[in-house]
């Protein structure tokens, strides 16, 4: 019984920690959906309502999908992906991936780091 009362304690601890450090923020209708790259629809998003979602892989894009949670949080698109994808041609990928966004009808613009891609909603 008492290892049951620990597992439980831990359980609402990380519970607890996960909302209080925000997590990625709220899914938000206006995102679900498919949505793919302006310079190549192959390269997709798939937000769902649930808050997770996948994307085209870095390496191919007919692979296998990052998987990821996603919500939006004021100002920022937060994209967190399930596993860390450490580098992809030499280049350190970010687990968390905090964006600045824009949305009008039907665009969505993320940007990071000084860089800026735009996504075309292809499903709602």
């Amino acid at each position: 019984m008492k290892r049951i009362m620990v597992v439980l304690a831990v359980v609402v601890l990380a519970l607890f920690a996960l909302t209080a450090c925000g997590g990625p923020g709220d899914a938000d209708e206006r995102f679900v959906g498919t949505w793919g790259f302006e310079l190549s629809p192959d390269w997709t998003y798939e937000f769902r309502a649930d808050g997770t979602g996948d994307r085209s892989s870095l390496t191919t894009l007919d692979g296998p999908r990052d998987s990821f949670t996603w919500g939006v949080d004021g100002d920022t698109f937060n994209i967190h992906l399930d596993e860390n994808p450490g580098t992809v041609d030499g280049v350190r990928v970010r687990q968390n991936e905090p964006y600045a966004f824009t949305y009008s009808e039907g665009l969505l613009t993320l940007s990071l780091d000084g860089e800026s891609w735009t996504y075309i909603r292809q499903t709602p």
